[in-house]
C-alpha cells in the first residue's frame, strides 16, 4: 500500500497538496492528518465527500510500502510504517539538514507546494472538477497571502490562472480564506501586538513577539497569520505560553529566510 501524507496542523496548501498528488499517484492513497486548521475543517465538513481521503483510523493493519510526502519534510507518527520505507518528499521549502539520506528530495522555490503539482498536473492533460480546483486555488492563495506575499512567484499566478480556468470558485475561496478570529484569539492577536518587537538583521526586518495567556487559545497559527498580514516583516516569530504547554509559530514572506 502506498500513502500519501502532510504535516499535522495542516493548512489549505498541505490538504489542496494531497489531492493533488493523488491525481498524479492514483494508486497513492491521500491520508488526512489528525488535526487540521479549523477553516480546512469547515471546508472538509462540507465538501470532504467529494475527495479521495483517508483518516489514519480507516488504514487498518494494510503495510505501507512506499510514503510521498507533500508540503513537509518530517513523517507524521503513522502505524504500519517501517523506518526503512521508502519516502518521496515534495516540497516547496528549502531542505532541513534533518532529512534522512534515503528519503528522495524534490524542492521548488514556488509560493505554494501546490503550484508545483497543479503544474504537473496540466503537462499531464488532467482535468479538474470544479470543487477539485476550488480546493487547489485555496491552497495556492492561502500560502501566498492572495498572491500577495513576497514569496509569491509567476508560476503561482499561472497556476492560479489555469485553476479559474478549470472553473475554480472565487467566492468559495474568499469564504474559508477569511475566517473570524474569536474573542480569544482577538484577545490573543492584541496582546502579541502589544508585546511586538521588530529589528533588522542582516538587512532583513524580523518581529518577535511572546506572551503568557492562562487559558488555552486554539489555532494559534491562524493569529500568528492575522499578525503577519498586520506587518511588513519578511519574517515573524510568535511565542505563546498556555498552561497546556508553550507553542513557537514563525512565519516568513521571504525565500532567504526559512
Amino acid at each position: 500500500m502506498d500513502v500519501i501524507l502532510t504535516h499535522e496542523n495542516a493548512d489549505f496548501d498541505a490538504v489542496a497538496g494531497l489531492l493533488a498528488a493523488s491525481r498524479l499517484y492514483p494508486d497513492s492513497v491521500p491520508v488526512l492528518p489528525e488535526r487540521t486548521n479549523q477553516n480546512v475543517a469547515r471546508f472538509l465538513a462540507l465538501y470532504g465527500g467529494a475527495f479521495p481521503f483517508t483518516h489514519q483510523a480507516d488504514l487498518k493493519t494494510r503495510s505501507i510500502k512506499h510514503v510521498i510526502l507533500v508540503d513537509t519534510q518530517r513523517m507524521m507518527q503513522l502505524k504500519h510504517v517501517r523506518s526503512d520505507v521508502p519516502v518521496q518528499i515534495i516540497d516547496h521549502h528549502p531542505a532541513n539538514n534533518d532529512v534522512p539520506t534515503h528519503h528522495q528530495f524534490n524542492y521548488e522555490p514556488v509560493g505554494a507546494v501546490t503550484t508545483w503539482l497543479v503544474e504537473q498536473i496540466r503537462e499531464k492533460g488532467l482535468t479538474l472538477s470544479t470543487l477539485e480546483a476550488t480546493l487547489l486555488m485555496l491552497g495556492i492563495y492561502e500560502d501566498t497571502g492572495s498572491l500577495a506575499y513576497g514569496t509569491t512567484t509567476v508560476r503561482d499566478l499561472q497556476a492560479a490562472t489555469w485553476l479559474l480556468e478549470q472553473e475554480a470558485v472565487l467566492d468559495t475561496v474568499r469564504r474559508f480564506l477569511s475566517p473570524v478570529l474569536s474573542v480569544e484569539q482577538q484577545n490573543l492577536l492584541e496582546l502579541l501586538l502589544k508585546k511586538i518587537e521588530t529589528r533588522t538583521i542582516q538587512g532583513y526586518s524580523v518581529s518577535m513577539t511572546a506572551v503568557s495567556v492562562p487559558e488555552y487559545v486554539n489555532e494559534v497559527s491562524g493569529v500568528a497569520h492575522r499578525l503577519r498580514d498586520l506587518l511588513e516583516s519578511a519574517a515573524l516569530f510568535v511565542v505563546v505560553e498556555m498552561p497546556t504547554g508553550t507553542l513557537l509559530v514563525a512565519r516568513s514572506t521571504v525565500d532567504a529566510i526559512n
